[in-house]
């Protein structure tokens, strides 16, 4: 009974569309966090790479991948900072 008189009359209209609504901005703004959200990934990515390639231009490519136990920082006898073994070699 109560769900009969619910249906016909404007009160229920109004509550139905008020939800149709609010499903179509829930719908619009979860696409537009998702579309933000990847815009957001793709600069942090390329931060990243220019990060790292600024880091190897500064640096000098392999640096720091030698082992400092056994003399060895990272950079051959030449000075050019390339990967070492560790033992001096390049």
């Amino acid at each position: 009974m109560f769900v009969n008189r619910f249906f016909k009359t404007e009160v229920g209209q109004d509550v139905i569309e008020y939800a149709l609504l609010c499903a179509l901005v829930a719908f619009t703004g979860a696409g537009l966090a998702l579309s933000i959200g990847l815009n957001i990934d793709t600069a942090y990515n390329t931060i990243d790479s220019k990060h790292k390639q600024a880091h190897g231009n500064a640096f000098g490519k392999g640096h720091g991948s030698g082992n400092p136990g056994r003399g060895n920082p990272g950079g051959n006898s030449e000075g050019d900072g390339g990967a070492g073994d560790g033992n001096g070699n390049p």
